[in-house]
């Protein structure tokens, strides 16, 4: 005669399986989050250092091919970094920069990771970090025409340093 096997799982070892689950799981998920929050921050100040470079070549451009006499330094207006292009008709006059893009124009301006959204909003006369109030809060980027500074328009970071003081 002929014996059986059985072929399976008993049921303590599938509760064992699934107890272990659990525990990986309670101490996994917890570093998961908080990776993802740094990978936002990174990837936030990454997509400042390029929004920051924007400005500084521009800056250099406008002083070699328009005016290397200008004082101060002449940073593009708002109406320029937001429509991506320098103007003729601007205060500085960019007779020879005039509808030079600014940012690549196929990629145009990186998104904010945190709002996921990639506008360019007016914070003239606001010191860096500081963040508009409704209905333009938590949106895009601010930039500071006065003195050039972009920064992140959110504070949705829970982490140490908050992505607008980036």
């Amino acid at each position: 005669m002929k014996m059986r096997s059985n072929k399976g799982f008993t049921l303590i070892e599938i509760v064992i399986v699934i107890m272990l689950l659990g525990i990986i799981a309670i101490v996994a998920i917890p570093q998961f989050i908080d990776m993802r929050t740094e990978a936002r921050d990174e990837a936030t100040k990454a997509s400042l250092a390029a929004l920051r470079s924007s400005v500084a070549i521009v800056v250099g451009a406008i002083a070699v091919k328009e005016n290397p006499n200008l004082s101060p330094r002449y940073y593009p207006s708002y109406t320029e970094y937001s429509g991506n292009q320098l103007l003729a008709a601007n205060p500085a006059n960019h007779a020879k920069l005039a509808g030079t893009a600014i940012m690549d124009k196929a990629s145009g301006f990186p998104i904010n990771p945190w709002t996921q959204t990639n506008t360019i909003k007016d914070c003239d006369s606001k010191a860096k970090g500081t963040l508009l109030g409704a209905p333009n809060a938590d949106d895009g980027w601010c930039y500071n025409q006065t003195t050039g500074e972009v920064w992140a328009n959110s504070d949705i970071s829970k982490g140490p340093t908050l992505e607008n003081n980036f």
